[in-house]
């Protein structure tokens, strides 16, 4: 009872399988999954005649194996009316089959337009001449009357296909087991199972930002398929376990399937990989971003200059630009005018890129940002308004990192010809420039003449400093207080550096300070001599002139003195004694300021040598001070404190007595 239960239960599992009845309608077989068994054919008992070493063909049918591994395959091949759970043919219930297989093919479409129903007509039986084969396509080949036959594959290499044609020469219905039995020997090759349960994925549409997803539909060839499906990491996707998978993000995915052959073998598990892509223009690289100026405003952009940023072929696409992405995406009608765009600092514009061959819209962005270059200055010699600029100096700078023999830098005093290139400026290394004057720039790469974008600087003119120099006093005596001298810058910008010698030494610098025109040195009274200040030089923060101004210091000797009186001694109006002064350190003549007794000042000037001489009057009797207050000459005077002391002395004076006035 217990033989019969298997059998039935084996008769349930097959009774679905259908046969090949020709060539191109071959099952697909491999004998990785043990027993193959499948119900025979009863319902051509004509066939297809004589083919190879079969003499008649009847009930035909056609299955074809791939092969995995190279080597030597044998297979075995039954034919009873019942088998048991092993797989062998019940005894008694043996019927008679045959076979012929052709090979090697590169597909199961080049094997049946290559087969040759007549090639080897009457070729041998294997049972009866085994080292026959192989013989052309003719792999191997048996008609005998036994239910037990052998086929062997000789030196199978992989991705072979191999046909195999079996018939039932009994013409009674009943079951075929196929399969493998060299498989645990060394050199044994082996069958690709995904043939029979092939699992075939979709192609993949492209992710674009008009179609941000895209569906996969998997295709088993097993009556059952359970499939998963896994990440671009191979991690298993939870929950997806239909035969469908939506991709939002590329990279490369696969999906597994397993499940059952129509017979109730279990298909190996199967696994397709696919690929998901994001459209990207060809060539395409991200805009670097477009740059204008606002000095003066407003910043003029041309928005096409992100094209040629971009490498794409332009004519391959509607192009349109944007404030928003999905008005992009949308391809709305309220496209901005790419020429003299007057943009914002750090404003993102969207560019609409819709190929026109395939259906797919590419939105692209590009920043705008101001971008003034430097300024160019130049000191207004003469302070006349106008100067020779050589605009080209800012040519390094507009390039900055570009090299600067794949770019041409023009100049132009307008906005719309640096936009175009038209008009420019030459020569442009004597540019006659005011100040506040804008010159704009064209930068345009040679090999990409459409790649532009412009900039521009101003012109200013910074005025030249003058100076004037002062002296609290030209003149001074040693000692004195000492002069100061003035330097003051005029027509520049405070703070002022001047540069001057003393004497026409070593120069010198000095600086006024912030906010102020001035400065000042000092001239030391120490030591007479003569102090000679010449400006050379002034200068601000930005431009200096040459100066011819200068100022002398003479610092004057202090004259001394000093009183000579031989004779301080005199009788009443006798010979009147003298005093000579002598003056000395400074420059005679000498004005000398004495006193004489209880009178009052008395100046007296001095002879060329440097000498005054001074009587003193004997007509009264008496004791005279003589005091030297002050010596002088031109440019100095002394106070000094000198002095002698004159006596008149008065005459003597007798009376005449006689004891007598006459006597003989």
């Amino acid at each position: 009872m217990k033989k019969l239960l298997l059998f039935l239960a084996l008769l349930a599992s097959v009774t679905a399988f259908s046969q090949g009845g020709t060539c191109p309608t071959a099952t697909p077989f491999c004998a990785g999954a043990g027993n193959f068994i499948f119900q025979n054919s009863t319902t051509d008992p004509n066939g297809l005649g004589q083919v190879g070493c079969n003499f008649s063909t009847p009930n035909a049918a056609w299955f074809y194996l791939q092969i995995d591994e190279g080597g030597e395959l044998v297979f075995n091949i039954q034919q009873g009316e019942q088998f048991d759970a092993n797989g062998n043919v019940v005894p008694g219930t043996e019927l008679d089959v045959d076979f012929i297989a052709w090979g090697p093919y590169t597909s199961p479409a080049q094997m049946c337009s290559l087969i040759d129903l007549d090639e080897c007509d009457g070729c041998p039986n294997n049972t009866s001449d085994p080292n026959f084969y192989p013989s052309g396509n003719v792999i191997d080949c048996s008609y005998s009357g036994s239910y037990n036959e052998t086929l062997t594959i000789h030196n199978a290499q992989p991705g072979q296909i191999y046909a195999v044609l079996l018939t039932n020469f009994s013409q009674q219905p009943g079951y075929i087991n196929l399969n493998q039995t060299n498989e645990n020997n060394a050199n044994a090759g082996s069958t690709d199972c995904s043939i029979v349960c092939p699992l075939t994925v979709s192609t993949p549409g492209i992710l674009c930002d008009s179609n941000p997803t895209t569906t996969v539909t998997a295709t088993s060839g097993a009556s059952n398929p359970q499939y998963t499906w896994y990440d671009t990491n191979g991690v298993l996707i939870p929950g997806a376990t239909g035969n469908t998978f939506t991709v939002s993000v590329p990279g490369t995915y696969s999906v597994h399937a397993i499940g059952q052959i129509a017979s109730g073998q279990t298909c190996e598990e199967q696994i397709a990989e696919f690929t998901v892509t994001s459209y990207s223009p060809p060539g395409y690289t991200p805009p670097t971003g477009l740059t204008a100026c606002n000095t003066p405003g407003p910043a003029l952009f041309n928005l096409n200059a992100a094209i040629a940023q971009m490498g794409i072929n332009a004519a391959d696409y509607d192009i349109f630009f944007y404030t928003n992405q999905q008005d992009a995406l949308d391809v709305a009608p309220n496209s901005l005018n790419p020429i003299n765009y007057p943009g914002q600092n750090g404003e993102v514009i969207w560019i609409s890129l819709a190929n026109v061959n395939i259906d797919c819209i590419f939105a692209a962005s590009v920043t705008l940002s101001y971008d003034c270059q430097n300024d160019l200055y130049l000191c207004d010699v003469g302070n006349n308004g106008v100067e020779n600029f050589d605009l080209s100096q800012q040519t390094a700078t507009i390039l900055g990192s570009l090299n600067p023999a794949d770019y041409t830098v023009t100049y132009h005093d307008n906005q719309s010809d640096a936009i175009s290139g038209a008009n420019p400026i030459t020569p442009d290394t004597a540019y006659p420039g005011n100040e506040g004057d804008v010159i704009y720039g064209h930068i345009e790469e040679n090999a990409n003449p459409a790649n532009v974008s412009t900039t521009s600087f101003v012109l200013h003119l910074y005025p030249t400093p003058d100076a004037v120099l002062a002296a609290s006093a030209t003149s001074v005596c040693v000692g004195g207080t000492a002069p100061v001298i003035t330097f003051t810058g005029q027509s520049g910008t405070a703070p002022y550096t001047f540069t001057y010698t003393i004497n026409g030494g070593t120069p010198q610098t000095i600086s006024s300070t912030v906010g102020n025109d001035s400065v000042t040195i000092t001239i030391p009274t120490t030591v007479a001599g003569t102090f000679d200040i010449d400006l050379t030089n002034v200068s601000d923060a930005h431009c200096s002139t040459p100066q011819t101004e200068s100022i002398t210091v003479t610092v004057n000797p202090v004259p001394d003195a000093i009183i000579q009186a031989p004779i301080i001694t005199a009788c009443l109006n006798g010979t009147s004694p003298t005093v000579t002064i002598i003056g000395s350190g400074g420059t005679a003549p000498y004005t000398f300021t004495y006193t004489l007794g209880s009178g009052g000042p008395v100046q007296i000037t001095s002879n060329a040598a440097g000498q005054a001489t001074v009587s003193i009057p004997t007509t009264t009797a008496g004791t005279f001070p003589f005091n030297l207050l002050d010596v002088a000459d031109a440019n100095c005077t002394s106070v000094q404190d000198d002095s002698v002391t004159f006596t008149i002395k008065p005459l003597p004076d007798a009376t005449a007595a006689a004891s007598a006035t006459s006597v003989c």
